[in-house]
């Protein structure tokens, strides 16, 4: 089979290649159409075939330009086990792509295990015994003090950027260096250490130094003067903060101004954008005199060297410096690729990015090691994440952006399924998920989603998405006010489907406003969620604790699921502007989507007009005979020019005042939608809230069932499958009760 030739290159090259590349003595079983070879012994010089493969992967790139040029058959390019440095993105761009008949693959060939690093491997004479008696006098821990070690990176890097990002005060940067021993990064010598449910201080007190915002904060903490008694005196100076400032839902680190030990007072040099809270949850890092746990390291940034105690034997670990500050994998315009059986280690940014990307697929990789996320699918259609093992990553998981979509209502295409994520949270705790969609008619499917900080998966700006058969445990493991999926604050999200899932051990102890299996807040629109199991799915400390809570949410249909082991299955969060009025309207709720909310409506009006459509025929078409074809009877252009009339406020000025305009007020009450959840057919195992499975005034109940765990296989050794008996025992409550099916429920191996 001979190749067309047709390249770019250097004239050397290019002589190289005249004779044509055939693919001779290549093994049995490949692809279909052409294949390329690459292989860590491999040659530039070569011809790509399985005898003489090429050495890079950008070689390997110009050859596939030339036969998608040249032909209409699938091209692969075959790579050979080994690793792989980048010191720059493999780029991929509309030439390098494929097509719906003859895509493109890039794939570990049979199985052998294949590393894209980018970062270097450092020799053992670069880790050296720390003699520097300044230096190990300050550590506490005996065991650690005589095993210090140090690594002076100043040979490596030009600089070391900032842990907070320029121009903020509190903000997480992407992209500072880390160091990898074998398959762990070196972790921040801290106080508390990092342990469940004890990682935390709670300051006795919290003052913001001024009005304004941002402003420098006094923290003070009896319990942090103790500890710091033991330090040096200047072990400040190279301190940072990391604390929950203003709520248990934002977080963020702060330098220190200066700090008092005798008092445990510290003032930081900037503050939150909200003042503190009175008793922030916080700990302090990078001080010598708290690296006590293997692993753990200190960093001198004017010396740009790094101490730390090793997690294990050195003299045979792997220890790797990301250098690399861009994606190892980056396409931009790019379609019908696929990328299969590799693993993407090591990035001071994300490990994959793909820009205005069609037909992508991601199959059977293992992404890791980034400081900020794994894949990014940014103005992506028809891409698929699967089969897949995601997890250390600095700045979430995967983030899915369609293009906007959702206004048209066209589908996306995009699926994420079968992949193992968990551990994506490293730098920062919130708002970087798992799974982050803004899309139309995603599918995220038989995921396994575990040990995360805060959301597993945010859809908030997504319609439609189907979200079934996953796992979500050891969610919302160190904030509040948080659920393991999550949404919010636009009422135009609908079509959400959450069906067939376990969430289980859900939340943690530090308490706060909740943590939950599913989160539907500020007033958006609820999801459906049928068929779902939930053990023990919700916060641990607060009586009030629910696996699914709607915070001014509307329209929700919650029914067929099983809720075991918590205080509520459903809290179900009114929004009137006064409680004691019969019956209780979601008026607040109503002045919220008008505008006219506290801030004024967060420009819900603009997100149902501007952003998207709302009131067009396509939209009210597309949800006809739905639970959210309500959302029509309570929301209109009409209505929101009415209530405005009704005053003299001008929408741009905030909230109505109720004394000068009680009219506005009536309307709202009059207009206002009244208990639009429905709870219904769901089966109930020790849910111990006194006031029944459910809470709030926003909804209505009807035939749940309340029953005893003889329902289950065997509940004591978590098998919640129903027996025969069980299951007949529920329909003579719930005649159409439908067994969930947990053998088919997570990841497939």
């Amino acid at each position: 089979m001979k190749r067309v030739l047709v390249l770019l290159m250097s004239a050397v090259l290019m002589m190289s290649l005249l004779s044509g590349c055939e693919n001779k003595k290549a093994p049995a079983g490949l692809p279909p159409g052409e294949n390329i070879f690459v292989a860590p012994n491999g040659s530039d010089f070569a011809d790509g075939s399985f005898e003489r493969p090429f050495l890079t992967l950008g070689r390997a790139k110009v050859e596939v330009r030339a036969l998608t040029a040249g032909s209409d058959e699938p091209v692969t390019v075959n790579i050979r086990g080994g690793e792989y440095y980048f010191d720059h993105a493999l780029h991929l761009t509309a030439e390098d792509s494929g097509t719906e008949a003859a895509p493109v693959t890039w794939r570990a060939y049979n199985g052998e295990s294949v590393l894209l690093s980018g970062g270097i491997r450092l020799s053992p004479e670069d880790v050296k015994p720390v003699t520097d008696e300044a230096i190990v006098s300050r550590v506490l821990d005996s065991a650690a003090r005589e095993k210090l070690v140090s690594v002076d990176l100043s040979g490596y890097l030009d600089e070391w950027p900032d842990l907070i990002v320029p121009d903020s005060t509190y903000e997480v940067a992407n992209g500072g260096p880390e160091i990898y021993i074998n398959d762990a990064p070196l972790t921040q010598s801290r106080w508390p250490n990092d342990v469940q449910n004890e990682a935390y201080l709670y300051a006795d007190s919290a003052e913001a130094l001024s009005d304004e915002q941002f402003t420098p904060v006094r923290l003070t903490s009896r319990a942090l003067a103790e500890r710091a008694g033991r330090w040096s005196s200047d072990a400040w100076r190279d301190m940072f903060v990391y604390a929950f400032m203003a709520w248990d839902w934002s977080e963020g680190i702060f330098d220190a101004a200066s700090f008092d030990a005798a008092s445990g007072e510290i003032v930081t040099t900037g503050g939150h954008w909200g003042p503190p809270s009175e008793n922030p949850r916080f700990y302090v890092f990078n001080l010598p005199e708290e690296i006590d746990v293997p692993g753990e390291s200190y960093i001198d940034y004017e010396r740009k060297t790094v101490y730390f105690y090793p997690p294990e034997d050195l003299t045979d670990a792997q220890i790797t410096l990301p250098i690399l500050q861009d994606a190892l994998i980056t396409l931009d315009g790019a379609h019908h690729l696929t990328f299969r059986g590799l693993s993407l280690k090591h990035t001071r940014s994300n490990s994959f990015a793909a820009y205005r990307a069609d037909a992508i697929a991601i199959d059977g990789c293992t992404v890791a090691h980034s400081s900020a996320q794994a894949i990014v699918l940014d103005d992506a259609t028809n891409c698929a994440v699967r089969n897949c093992h995601i997890y250390d990553t600095g700045n979430g998981g995967i983030y899915l952006w369609d293009g906007g979509l959702r206004k048209s209502l066209t589908p996306s295409g995009n699926i994420i399924e079968n992949n193992d994520i968990h551990h994506t949270n490293r730098l920062k705790k919130c708002y970087y998920p798992p799974i982050w969609c803004e899309s139309f008619g995603v599918v995220i499917r038989s995921n396994e989603i575990h040990d995360i900080n805060h959301i597993a998966v945010d859809v908030s700006s997504s319609n439609d998405a189907v979200i079934e058969y996953n796992v979500f445990y050891n969610t919302c493991l160190e904030t509040s006010d948080a659920g393991a999926i999550y949404y919010g604050r636009n009422p135009s999200v609908m079509g959400i489907e959450i069906r067939y899932n376990y969430f289980h051990d859900i939340g943690n102890r530090y308490g706060g406003i909740g943590q939950q299996a599913i989160f539907c807040d500020d007033g958006a629109s609820m999801p459906h969620i049928y068929g779902n199991l939930f053990v023990s799915a919700s916060d641990k400390t607060d009586n009030w604790g629910s696996a699914i809570k709607a915070n001014g949410a509307q329209f929700g249909l919650v029914e067929n699921n099983i809720f075991v082991d918590m205080p509520y299955a459903a809290l179900f969060g009114e929004w009137p502007n006064n409680y004691d009025r019969a019956p209780v309207r979601e008026d607040w709720w109503l002045m919220s989507m008008y505008g006219a909310g506290d801030p004024p409506g967060e420009g819900i009006w603009q997100k149902i007009t501007v952003d998207i459509d709302l009131f067009s025929e396509l939209w009210r078409e597309h949800y006809r005979g739905t639970q959210w074809e309500p959302v029509w009877d309570v929301l209109s252009p009409e209505g929101h020019d009415e209530f405005w009339r009704m005053g003299n406020e001008k929408e741009s000025a905030g909230p109505p005042d109720y004394d000068s305009n009680p009219a506005q007020y009536e309307w709202a009450y009059q207009n206002a939608p009244e208990r639009t959840n429905l709870l219904r057919g769901n089966v109930c195992v020790n849910i111990t809230g006194e006031s029944g499975i459910w809470c709030g005034s926003n909804a209505r109940e009807e035939n749940n069932l309340i029953a005893g765990t003889e329902l289950f296989s065997s509940y004591e050794n978590g098998d919640f499958a129903l027996t025969p008996q069980g299951i007949a025992e529920i329909r003579k409550v719930i005649p159409g009760f439908e067994e969930i099916p947990m053998s088919e429920i997570g990841r497939k191996p």
